[in-house]
């Protein structure tokens, strides 16, 4: 069986990538996973919501986009950076 070592491929147009593999899109499940915990944790979804509950929410959205970029970086064939299509 031939296994894949990358995760990610570049998108034609704009910036980021996409899962081509298995592990890829259990990654994208897991971050996905992760922000609704951080939103039912901030309070998202209860009435009414403060200010200080989204902003505290999209805080923690950052932090985890922020510590898993590098790591999804590395599974990925090329660098992330816009792209126009070829």
């Amino acid at each position: 069986m031939k296994r894949n070592k990358y995760w990610f491929k570049s998108k034609r147009f704009g910036w980021g990538f996409v899962p081509i593999s298995w592990e890829g899109w259990l990654s994208v499940a897991l971050l996905l996973g992760l922000i609704y915990l951080v939103a039912y944790l901030n309070g998202i979804f209860e009435e009414p919501v403060t200010t200080k509950q989204i902003l505290s929410y999209l805080f923690d959205v950052f932090l985890i986009i922020l510590i898993s970029l590098p790591y999804h970086q590395k599974r990925s064939r090329d660098k992330i950076r816009w792209r126009w299509g070829k």
